[in-house]
């Protein structure tokens, strides 16, 4: 009851200050650091701080040096006026200017083929998901519809991306192609990033599985991965046991799979 809404957690990115538990969550288009060790000795959720985000809908964040008052921040692409316009990657500082990230110089253009209103169609080849390092400030953007992953290392002031060579580019026509999803949930590490890719068996690949796992190191170079018999829709990595865990929500499912058998 401390909180105004029902809160959007940001647990992946929890993090120890003062060997005290801080998860950030967003409440009511505020962020919030919860301490939970206090929150659990009080009895009460214990707020250290907060700091205004961007409405949560049309952006996703990621904090910078464990700090609420330094973001990472995705603004998704925007529908007016039958136009679209690019996603915009800021840096900002609590009540401070954005620091504008430069990636896509312009939409990608509308092809003949969509049989749906096409900014909409346009709207969703930039549709995607943030992930970020456990304890660098690196943040990866995948694209959900489009075979990119965007790499941006904010301690070394770099920004570049991977891409599936023979796949669609930013500036190819945008046709409307049912089911080809691309990338799916994932899971980080110190060293790897591992990522649900669904391109191979959704755009018709030759593959007989039904899923595909891909690892990439946190330079985009590709390290490993492996295909799945099972439908699996959420992955976390354990670093005790140096291994993946693969949820399959349909069959209710929890598959543990150490790393060593599928990193080159």
């Amino acid at each position: 009851n401390e909180l105004n809404s029902r809160p959007f957690t940001l647990s992946e990115q929890v993090y120890l200050s003062g060997g005290d538990i801080m998860l950030p969550v967003i409440d009511n288009n505020t962020l919030k650091e919860i301490n939970i060790t206090k929150s659990i000795q009080d009895g009460v959720a214990v707020i250290n701080a907060s700091n205004t985000c961007p409405y949560q809908r049309e952006a996703c964040i990621a904090l910078i040096d464990n700090d609420i008052s330094k973001t990472f921040v995705w603004q998704k692409a925007r529908m007016h006026d039958g136009e679209c316009d690019p996603p915009e990657f800021y840096t900002q500082q609590a009540g401070g200017e954005k620091n504008k990230i430069p990636v896509h110089k312009h939409i990608m253009p509308a092809g003949d083929g969509a049989n749906v209103e096409p900014v909409v169609e346009l709207y969703a080849q930039y549709m995607g998901s943030i992930f970020k390092h456990p304890t660098k400030n690196i943040i990866v953007h995948s694209l959900q519809d489009i075979n990119y992953l965007i790499f941006f290392d904010l301690d070394n002031d770099k920004c570049f991306a991977v891409h599936q060579e023979g796949t669609r580019t930013y500036d190819d026509k945008v046709e409307y192609v049912p089911g080809h999803m691309v990338f799916g949930d994932a899971a980080v590490s110190e060293d790897y990033i591992f990522i649900n890719y669904r391109y191979n068996i959704t755009a018709g690949g030759e593959s007989d599985k039904v899923c595909e796992v891909l690892a990439f190191d946190w330079n985009g170079n590709y390290v490993g991965g492996f295909e799945s018999d099972a439908t699996l829709h959420r992955l976390t990595y354990n670093d005790a046991s140096k291994s993946l865990f693969c949820a399959s929500l349909s069959d209710e499912i929890l598959y543990q799979i150490p790393i060593k058998d599928f990193l080159k």
